[in-house]
């Protein structure tokens, strides 16, 4: 997602980032991917597919308004998130 425009925060959650955290259970089938800000949804999409044919595996992706991440406790969905293994990724520019 690196070199996208709009992307203030991103994550992975959900299987994958459990796994990571210790939590046992089958290898994750898909990485999901929650971006916090206001991206362009064709270039994330384009993104997420181009990531996924590289991994081998399908990259979902999520994304929430910086507002509603910061007020994540008043979305059922957010909150349960926050309360789950998350992983920070790191956001870098792209060298032209």
């Amino acid at each position: 997602m690196s070199g996208i425009s709009g992307i203030d925060q991103a994550f992975i959650y959900g299987s994958w980032a459990a796994r990571r955290a210790g939590e046992p259970g089958d290898a994750p089938a898909d990485i999901d991917v929650l971006l916090v800000g206001n991206p362009p949804r064709g270039a994330v999409n384009e993104a997420a597919r181009l990531a996924g044919t590289s991994l081998g595996r399908e990259v979902n992706v999520r994304i929430v308004s910086t507002a509603a991440w910061e007020a994540a406790s008043t979305d059922p969905f957010l909150r349960t998130l926050t309360e789950r293994p998350i992983v920070s990724l790191e956001l870098r520019e792209e060298n032209p």
